[in-house]
C-alpha cells in the first residue's frame, strides 16, 4: 500500500487521524469512476487505524487510487489492509448502470437508429442519459420504452461481461460511444438478443436484479439532444412511496378517498366553473348599475359629451369593458379610474370617432392624470391605459381630467 498526500506525487510513509490520503493498493476491489459511474466508497482497515474512502480514480497510467481521509488512528505505507467496499452503494450503481443500457437499446427500438448516447450519470441514487435526437420525447413514446425496459427486467436475463480484441467486438455488433477511446482489448458488456456495448463499468449478473425501472423525467439538455432521468431498485420504491405519500396528502386536502380523486377534482371545477359564472354576473349588474347613474354627472364641452368617473370593477379587462360600454353611452370621452390596490390605479382613456375629431386624444388625457398620482401611460387617440400608485392623489387627478378634456376640446 502506497500513501499520498492528495495533490503530492511523492509518497509519505504516515498519515494520521483527521488527514487527507490518496491510496494506491497493488490489488483493489475498488471500482474507478469513468463513463459517467460513479467511483466506489467503503474503508480501508488497517493494523493502527481505518481510512474512509469517499471516491476511486483512474490515473493517466492506469493506476486505481483511492480518495478518502483517516478517521481512526494512523496508517502507515507498506500494511496491509482490509478492503470493505459500501455494497448497497455500489449495487445501486449496478442496476443502474445496466438500465441505463437497457434504456439505450430501447430507445433505439422506439425512436430509431440515429439515438447515440450523448452523456451520461450512473449514481446510486438515480440515472441520467443524454442522447441525440430531434424533438421532445412524448408521454406514449416514454410509456413505451418503460415497458420495455420493465420486461427484459421481469424476463430475468443474464447479463455477460467478455474481454475481446476491439475488432472483434465491433464485428459483433458492440455499441462504441463517439469519441470515447479504447484499447486494443476491451471489455463488452451484453444482455443476449438486446443490448450489446463497449463498457467498463460495474453491473448487476441478471436483469431481474434491477427490480423495476422509472422514468422520472425528460429534457433538453443542449440543441439536438435531449435528457431522461430515471430509478431503479432502491430509488424507484422510494419514488413510488413518495408519489404514494402525496397522492395520500391530496386525497386528505380534497377529502376524499385516493380513488375518488379525479371525480372529486372534476365535482370542484365544475362548483368553480358555476361559481365564476355567479361573479360575472354580479359584475355584469354591477357595472349595468355605474351605467344606469352616468347622465348625470355627463358635462359638455363645445359640443363633446366627457365622463370622469372613479369605478368598481375587479381588474384591468373589466375596466375596459366598462369603458366601452360607458364611451357608447356617453357618446364622447370617458376617463374611468379604478384602485387596484393601495398602491395600483387602474386609469382608462376612450373616445368616439367625432369626440377625436373635435380634438380630444386619450394617450394624452391619461398620461396626465397618470403623472398626478405618480404613475405613466399614454396610447392612441381614441383609447388609452395607464397606471398611478398615490391613491390619495386620485381625486385631484380626476379633477384635473375636466380640465384636460376641456383644454383639447378646438
Amino acid at each position: 500500500m502506497l500513501l499520498y498526500e492528495q495533490q503530492d506525487p511523492q509518497p509519505v510513509q504516515t498519515v494520521k487521524d483527521g488527514e487527507s490520503v490518496a491510496v494506491i493498493l497493488d490489488v483493489t476491489p475498488f471500482h474507478a469512476e469513468g463513463g459517467g459511474q460513479l467511483g466506489d466508497t467503503g474503508r480501508l482497515l488497517a493494523p493502527s487505524g481505518v481510512v474512509e474512502v469517499t471516491n476511486t480514480k483512474k490515473l493517466p497510467n492506469g493506476s486505481t487510487i483511492l480518495i478518502g481521509h483517516v478517521t481512526e488512528g494512523f496508517v502507515n505505507s507498506g500494511e496491509q489492509v482490509t478492503a470493505e467496499i459500501n455494497r448497497q452503494r455500489k449495487n445501486d450503481i449496478a442496476r443502474n448502470h445496466t438500465a441505463t443500457h437497457l434504456m439505450h437499446a430501447a430507445l433505439k427500438e422506439v425512436l430509431g437508429a440515429h439515438v447515440n448516447q450523448a452523456g451520461s450519470y450512473v449514481g446510486p441514487d438515480r440515472l441520467r442519459f443524454d442522447f441525440s435526437h430531434f424533438s421532445q420525447v412524448t408521454e406514449e413514446e416514454l410509456k413505451k420504452v418503460e415497458v420495455i425496459v420493465n420486461e427484459r427486467i421481469l424476463d430475468s436475463l443474464d447479463v455477460d461481461i467478455t474481454e475481446t480484441e476491439i475488432s472483434k467486438a465491433k464485428a459483433m455488433g458492440a455499441m462504441a460511444l463517439f469519441g470515447e477511446k479504447y484499447g486494443d482489448v476491451v471489455r463488452v458488456v451484453s444482455v443476449p438478443g438486446f443490448s450489446m456495448e463497449l463498457c467498463g463499468g460495474v453491473h448487476v449478473k441478471n436483469t431481474a436484479l434491477i427490480g423495476m425501472f422509472k422514468i422520472i423525467s425528460e429534457s433538453s439538455s443542449g440543441a439536438g439532444v435531449r435528457r431522461i432521468e430515471a430509478v431503479t431498485g432502491h430509488g424507484a420504491l422510494a419514488f413510488v412511496n413518495e408519489t404514494e405519500a402525496l397522492v395520500r396528502n391530496v386525497a386528505q386536502g380534497l377529502k376524499c378517498r385516493t380513488n375518488d380523486i379525479l371525480g372529486r377534482i372534476e365535482s370542484l371545477q365544475a362548483e368553480l366553473k358555476n361559481a365564476e359564472q355567479k361573479v360575472n354576473e354580479l359584475a355584469d349588474r354591477i357595472a349595468s348599475s355605474q351605467l344606469d347613474e352616468i347622465e348625470s354627472k355627463v358635462k359638455n364641452f363645445k359640443g363633446v359629451n366627457a365622463l370622469v368617473q372613479l369605478v368598481n370593477v375587479d381588474d384591468a379587462d373589466a375596466l375596459r369593458t366598462l369603458g366601452d360600454k360607458m364611451r357608447d353611452k356617453v357618446g364622447g370621452v370617458v376617463v374611468l379610474a379604478n384602485v387596484a390596490s393601495e398602491d395600483k390605479i387602474n386609469i382608462l382613456a376612450m373616445a368616439t370617432k367625432d369626440a377625436t375629431k373635435a380634438g380630444i386624444h386619450c394617450g394624452n388625457i391619461v398620461k396626465e392624470v397618470a403623472k398626478i398620482t405618480g404613475g405613466n401611460g399614454g396610447g392612441r387617440p381614441d383609447m388609452a391605459q395607464a397606471g398611478g400608485r398615490d391613491v390619495n392623489k386620485l381625486h385631484e387627478a380626476l379633477e384635473a381630467a375636466w380640465n384636460i378634456i376641456a383644454g383639447q376640446v378646438k
